[in-house]
């Protein structure tokens, strides 16, 4: 999440007087994992490479972002789960799963746990050079983004509402703690 949709949340977080931290811990890690399916299922997939670069950087925790190959965008054409140029979104189901598994399991189970040192803030991070064209991947529309067209800031805003919703019906169904996360 770019630092405009992090103050975004955090903005309808202020407006609802609550915290992250207010949540159960699985109910965190289920609306963080509804932003994540959101954000891959609203990029937009041929080869689904820059649906499957989308990762999760929780505030704290024992992660280390530094050592994930996905924030190093590269061309990784044909290996599983991501297809080739043109292939209208075949691989789109498993790049999905993928992406929501892989960021379960190494960001969001491993820092929403116990009460201390939890993360209770997550930024979706895409590192999908701004200034990359597809004339540099041989693409029919060489002067176009590849990063505007894979559609990835309305995959953020789109991912920011259905955790939005699903926050809502956490607290609707009184699922908050009585004394916060510190």
């Amino acid at each position: 999440m770019a630092k405009s949709a992090r103050r975004a949340w955090q903005d309808y977080a202020d407006n609802v007087g609550m915290s992250l931290a207010e949540l159960f811990n699985e109910n965190i890690r289920e609306t963080v994992k509804t932003g994540v399916r959101a954000i891959v299922t609203n990029t937009k997939q041929d080869s689904g490479r820059a649906a499957y670069h989308w990762v999760v950087i929780p505030n704290r925790g024992r992660v280390n972002p530094g050592a994930w190959k996905e924030l190093k965008f590269n061309p990784a054409y044909g290996v599983r789960p991501v297809g080739r140029p043109g292939d209208q979104g075949k691989n789109s189901a498993e790049v999905i799963k993928a992406v929501v598994n892989r960021e379960s399991r190494r960001a969001i189970d491993a820092t929403v746990k116990g009460r201390s040192g939890q993360a209770t803030s997550f930024m979706f991070q895409s590192n999908v050079p701004g200034k990359l064209t597809d004339k540099e991947w041989g693409r029919p529309d060489p002067d176009s983004n590849y990063r505007i067209n894979a559609r990835l800031k309305e995959a953020k805003e789109a991912a920011l509402s259905q955790m939005k919703a699903k926050w809502d019906r956490q607290i609707a169904l009184g699922r908050t703690r009585k004394n916060p996360v510190r």
